[in-house]
């Protein structure tokens, strides 16, 4: 799942965001102040309720990631990596059904883009 979160990341947060939160997410060392204040601007931005998400992943607390992945992806229906993200995350936490589904909603959704 940490590929997956690094690909994430990249392609998620601002550049010049991506390169501290993936520094802090590779050596443990706390998110930088920038994260911390778009969570608290803007706490219903899908991009950065994701990034919280991955966060969340990365430090194994599971039900909280999900819940996050699952906002990002209600913010924002319309960007399909969202989506993708929670249906990778429930099936790697093993909740294989709900991942399918998840999945299957959002290629029925924007088929072109998944």
């Amino acid at each position: 799942m940490l590929g997956l979160l690094r690909v994430s990341i990249r392609i998620t947060c601002r550049p010049l965001l991506a390169l501290p939160i993936l520094t802090a997410l590779n050596t443990g060392k706390p998110m930088p102040s920038s994260f911390w204040r778009s969570i608290a601007i803007a706490p219903n931005a899908a991009e950065p309720v994701h990034a919280f998400a991955l966060l969340k992943a990365r430090l194994g607390r599971q039900q909280e990631a999900l819940e996050l992945f699952a906002k990002a992806a209600k913010l924002r229906p319309e960007t399909v990596r969202f989506a993708y993200v929670h249906g990778v995350a429930l099936h790697s936490y093993g909740d294989v059904d709900k991942a399918i589904a998840v999945l299957k909603k959002a290629h029925d959704t924007r088929p072109a883009e998944f």
